[in-house]
């Protein structure tokens, strides 16, 4: 049985890329347990932009797939959002599940969420 949830992650911009902190993952997704938000690509020319991602989450809460469904904006974008949730936990389970987490990016404000 396959796990369809819905993430929305909204990245607010400063002029300068800065590590973002870690935080409370469980407003995007209970069974998520770390989950670092992406840093600004250091490219002229970005703008707003979104990126949705399906991820493939193993039993251990490892991910071990990520395939980016839709993009737009800068295509550093896709590389940041990808980057990241590679690295991001989610509770472990009996099964694999599958994923969706979009993400929308806007430079010197936070967009809402979804």
């Amino acid at each position: 049985m396959k796990l369809l949830a819905l993430l929305a992650v909204s990245v607010s911009l400063a002029s300068t890329v800065q590590a973002v902190p870690e935080r409370d993952c469980e407003p995007l997704d209970p069974s998520l347990v770390h989950c670092p938000t992406p840093e600004a690509p250091r490219v002229t020319g970005l703008a707003e932009g979104s990126v949705l991602i399906r991820l493939t989450v193993q039993p251990d809460g490892s991910v071990s797939g990520a395939t980016v469904l839709s993009s737009s904006g800068h295509a550093a974008w896709k590389e940041a959002a990808l980057e990241v949730v590679r690295r991001w936990r989610y509770k472990a389970t009996d099964e694999s599940s599958t994923r969706d987490a979009p993400f929308k990016f806007s430079l010197g404000g936070e967009l809402p969420p979804n």
